[in-house]
C-alpha cells in the first residue's frame, strides 16, 4: 500500500528492491526513493537485507490504543511506512511518558524534602547545565527510587 502520512508507495519500493541483486544497489535505490532512511539506519539496513512488506510498511491506529483506539475496526487502521511509523510512535512515547513525570514532579516539588541544584556546564556535561534534583538521603519522602 501506499504510507497514508507520507505518500510513499511502499509495495512499488519493495518490488523494485526484489528485482535488484546487490545490496549496494538496494540501499542507492532505498536511499533515492526517500532520503528519511538515512536517519534510520537500522530499518534501511533490514528493508535491504530483505526486502518484503513487512519490513517497509505497518498498519497503525488512527486513535492510538492509550486513547481507547484499540478497537481494531478498519476505520481505525492506517498504512504507515516504517519511517512514519517511527515518527509516530516516538511522538506518542514522548506523549505517553510525560504525564507520570509531570505528576511525579509536582509531588517532589510539594515535598518539604525538596531542592534544585542548578549545574554549571562542567558539572552537567554536555549542553548549557541542567537542573539535578536533590532529596536528601534516608528521609522518608515517599518516592521510589
Amino acid at each position: 500500500g501506499v504510507c497514508d502520512e507520507c505518500g510513499l508507495d511502499t509495495m512499488s519500493l519493495v518490488e523494485a528492491l526484489r528485482s535488484i541483486q546487490l545490496e549496494s544497489e538496494r540501499r542507492c535505490v532505498l536511499l533515492k526513493s526517500d532520503e528519511r532512511f538515512r536517519s534510520y539506519p537500522a530499518l534501511a539496513s533490514r528493508l535491504v537485507r530483505d526486502p518484503k512488506p513487512g519490513n517497509i510498511w505497518h498498519a497503525d491506529h488512527v486513535i492510538p490504543v492509550y486513547k481507547g483506539g484499540g478497537q481494531c475496526e478498519v476505520e481505525n487502521i492506517r498504512s504507515l511506512c516504517v519511517v512514519c511509523h517511527s515518527i509516530v510512535t516516538r511522538e506518542q512515547l514522548k506523549e505517553t511518558t510525560s504525564l507520570p513525570r509531570q505528576k511525579k514532579m509536582k509531588k517532589m516539588q510539594s515535598s518539604p524534602h525538596f531542592a534544585i541544584k542548578e549545574l554549571s556546564k562542567d558539572e552537567a556535561g554536555e549542553g548549557e547545565g541542567m537542573d539535578e534534583f536533590i532529596l536528601p538521603a534516608g528521609k522518608d519522602n515517599g518516592f521510589d527510587e
